[in-house]
């Protein structure tokens, strides 16, 4: 009878556990649904500027220059000051894609009629692996919904990433040099304009200079100013193309 007895305890028991441990699964698949929910519902990030678009384009009074990309965008800050008789817009998204920039285009760059659009890359694109397929596509796009559009585009090379995440995750600049060399074929087959960042930061080992960067992608204000350097030739060069009066 007591064995009866502890086979029947032994069994609520085992009943009880696993009904514990299925609740919990079930709360973190529900957590994680949430939070995958929560992530794709603005996948674009079209909230992020919403609001801050429409006004200058439709006033007739919209920027010189709009920057679209991702966190080495908007680590720019505030642009304008590097290029103080212009007016520039900053539109970078940390943590974006290259093809979600393409979702926000007409957002962010087509409703504020910029005369130029600079698209900068980043090796996120990269680490995440996307197709390089996926990549020339949306920089096309990008480039032909901005010249259907009156608005002249720059294509950016990517940065290369420092020695420390390359060496966490090995062949990351190869993967960037060849991302590049795709923006530069797409460029030269559309007839637009390359500022080549990855060429103006590069140490002589092709990666991010020591020291430069504090996680081997994102860059200290240095990297910014050959950055500058690098765009303002290329800068002024499509402007005075877009008839925009210097």
């Amino acid at each position: 009878m007591n064995r009866i007895v502890v086979l029947l305890v032994a069994i609520l028991a085992l009943g009880l556990l696993a009904g514990t441990v299925l609740g919990w699964k079930a709360l973190g698949w529900r957590s994680r649904l949430a939070d995958l929910k929560e992530h794709n519902r603005d996948y674009a990030g079209i909230e992020t500027y919403a609001g801050r678009s429409g006004g200058a384009g439709a006033s007739g009074a919209g920027p010189d220059i709009v920057f679209i990309g991702a966190s080495h965008t908007l680590d720019w800050g505030d642009i304008g000051a590097r290029f103080p008789d212009l007016r520039v817009e900053n539109r970078g998204i940390g943590g974006q894609l290259v093809p979600q920039y393409l979702l926000r285009f007409r957002q962010d760059v087509l409703d504020l009629k910029p005369k130029v659009v600079v698209i900068e890359g980043c090796a996120i694109n990269v680490t995440y692996a996307v197709p390089l397929r996926t990549l020339v596509d949306s920089y096309a796009s990008m480039v032909e919904l901005a010249r259907l559009h009156g608005i002249e585009p720059i294509l950016a090379t990517v940065m290369p990433v420092g020695a420390a995440l390359e060496d966490r995750i090995p062949g990351l600049n190869a993967g960037v040099r060849r991302v590049n060399e795709a923006i530069q074929a797409t460029a030269a087959s559309l007839g637009v304009r390359v500022v080549d960042y990855h060429a103006a930061v590069a140490d002589p080992q092709g990666m991010l200079p020591e020291g430069e960067s504090s996680d081997g992608m994102h860059c200290a204000a240095g990297v910014y100013d050959r950055m500058a350097e690098a765009l303002e030739p290329v800068l002024r060069e499509t402007l005075a193309a877009s008839g925009a009066a210097l």
